[in-house]
């Protein structure tokens, strides 16, 4: 502040002004272009974040710039202000300004008028000593305001750290799950494999068992053949012997016992061959062949009581 007021004190036309002692007047605000009627200082403040310039021209048509100001405070952002004088009937043209106002000066004669004007301009002093605090004040605010913004950018910026430490985690963990789903898939595989590998070796078995019981069963039906040969031709020697032989039904009821201890057996092989084959719609090579007309002979009959 203090060097503003240094500024505005050594500024030509207000030293001349002061040794003159001719010095009274007043504040009036007027536009950014004009003509003054007398002479007078212009206190200029600028738009937020805008560069003051001003000028002066004798005839209104060429103009010489007096200042240039763009300096703001430490974060860069704000107002600024500027004091031009301008001598009677000179021509002024400010670009940039928020405000301008005219402080007139008039002649005067004596001490007093000197210390009048005096008064008067430490008056506009402490007018300008009022605005710059305001506009410190809004700097401030901003200030304030921007160190919130940075504290909310830095909780940001944390937040999206411990997002992005969350994703990871979920990322691994998605893989370690895709790494179980494939093991469990391979094990499930594997098992599916071994258990077709033992359905084909029990197939294998059981086609095995179908037809060792199967030969069997051909084993014993050729038997029962034999037996039924047999039987014809000893029913033929009994026919030529004599009656004072054994008589027909007690031979065929001790060939008729005979037989049925191979029925038996022929009837066993037809068990197990049809639990074997319960799917199979013709029976096996021996298997359900008709029982010889030997085995329903009257002496057979007679034999076993049938």
């Amino acid at each position: 502040m203090k060097k503003i007021i240094g500024k505005l004190l050594a500024a030509p036309l207000l030293g001349a002004a002061l040794s003159a002692n001719a010095w009274a007047g007043g504040w009036t605000s007027v536009s950014g272009t004009g003509q003054a009627a007398s002479d007078g200082l212009l206190l200029v403040t600028s738009n937020w974040n805008t560069t003051l310039t001003g000028a002066i021209s004798t005839d209104g048509s060429t103009y010489t710039q007096r200042f240039e100001v763009s300096k703001r405070d430490e974060y860069g952002q704000g107002y600024t202000s500027a004091t031009m004088p301008v001598c009677k009937d000179e021509y002024w043209k400010i670009t940039g300004a928020k405000s301008v106002w005219f402080f007139k000066l008039e002649g005067s004669d004596g001490a007093d008028g000197l210390d009048g004007q005096v008064a008067v301009i430490e008056t506009a002093v402490n007018d300008l000593e009022r605005e710059i605090d305001r506009i410190q004040d809004d700097i401030n605010a901003i200030g304030g305001g921007l160190d919130a913004i940075n504290g909310n950018l830095a909780g940001l910026g944390n937040d999206l750290a411990s997002i992005r430490s969350e994703l990871i985690t979920y990322g691994d963990t998605l893989v370690w799950l895709q790494q179980q789903l494939s093991d469990l898939q391979n094990q499930e595989q594997s098992h599916v494999a071994d258990l077709q590998e033992k359905i084909d070796a029990l197939t294998v078995t059981m086609d095995g068992l179908r037809d060792e019981v199967n030969g069997q069963i051909v084993a014993l039906t050729k038997r029962l053949d034999g037996f039924d040969s047999r039987l014809t031709d000893l029913e033929q020697k009994v026919a030529t012997q004599g009656s004072g032989k054994q008589s027909s039904s007690d031979w065929w009821g001790k060939a008729g016992a005979g037989l049925g201890v191979a029925g038996v057996g022929i009837a066993v092989g037809h068990l197990v061959s049809d639990e074997d084959n319960a799917d199979e719609k013709e029976p096996a090579e021996g298997c359900g062949a008709p029982v010889p007309a030997a085995h329903t002979r009257p002496g057979y009959q007679e034999a076993t009581g049938n």
